[in-house]
């Protein structure tokens, strides 16, 4: 009788991470792309996108307080987190992920009483 060792099958990625040269390129034409009136807020949701490393979609869903989204939270004594509702993962499972320290101070920049929607 043989016997197999069970592995897992690894799939190849649909896409790539961009480089960081290809970041700083995007920033470097977001006032041509978008104006100059709406640049500065295209860059913050790309810096959003680069810190966090999260998709577009799940950024699209972070929020400071609308129930059901992704939520930021800082708990005292405890690692900053963002809390993933089950309704948004493919597994059905609440999930918390500890936040990057560049993606946290990206959020800390959002005065305390701008933190809503």
């Amino acid at each position: 009788m043989d016997s197999y060792i069970k592995v897992s099958k690894r799939k190849a990625m649909k896409g790539r991470p961009i480089t960081e040269v290809e970041f700083k390129a995007m920033l470097a034409v977001t006032s041509a792309a978008v104006g100059d009136e709406a640049a500065e807020s295209w860059k913050r949701l790309l810096h959003g996108l680069w810190e966090s490393t999260l998709r577009i979609e799940e950024w699209m869903n972070v929020s400071w307080d609308r129930e059901g989204a992704i939520i930021p939270q800082w708990t005292e004594g405890e690692i900053p987190i963002l809390r993933i509702p089950a309704a948004m993962q493919k597994n059905d499972t609440d999930e918390d992920i500890p936040l990057l320290p560049e993606f946290e101070k990206l959020m800390l920049q959002t005065p305390a009483d701008q933190r809503s929607g």
